[in-house]
Formats: structure tokens, sequence, C-alpha cells
């Protein structure tokens, strides 16, 4: 994703979620490549959902949604 549309997410309050897609143990590798690009898009760890804790995680994607 082009990091103008990163930051327009993030100006709309959208929390991203940074995926490898992996199929296997060493597609795992990929994860850097999708840090990078948050990197690029000014993405901040509190905006990333998949670094919460479990708790966490569930309530921020509950139809309660997520106050930030």
């Amino acid at each position: 994703m082009a990091p103008r549309w990163l930051k327009a997410a993030r100006t709309r309050g959208i929390c991203f979620v940074i995926s490898t897609d992996a199929h296997s143990l060493g597609d795992y590798r990929n994860l850097q490549y999708g840090v990078a690009t948050a990197r690029r898009g000014w993405v901040r760890r509190d905006e990333v959902l998949n670094v919460l804790e479990a708790q966490d995680f569930a309530r921020a994607v509950s139809p309660a949604g997520r106050k930030r």
C-alpha cells in the first residue's frame, strides 16, 4: 500500500494489521516488508492491532469498537 493511503487512513482513525499471509514458517520472514510499509506511512505502534495482547485485540475488534 502506498504511504499516502496509509497516512489518509490514519487521519480517519483507521487501525492496521501487519500480515505476512504466511502459509509456512518461512513466510514469516516477509513480516519485515509489512513493517517497512507501515513505517513509510508513519503508522504508530498503537495503530497496529496485532501488537496488542490477546484480550486487548479481542476488545479492539469487537462490535463495540476501539476507543482511541
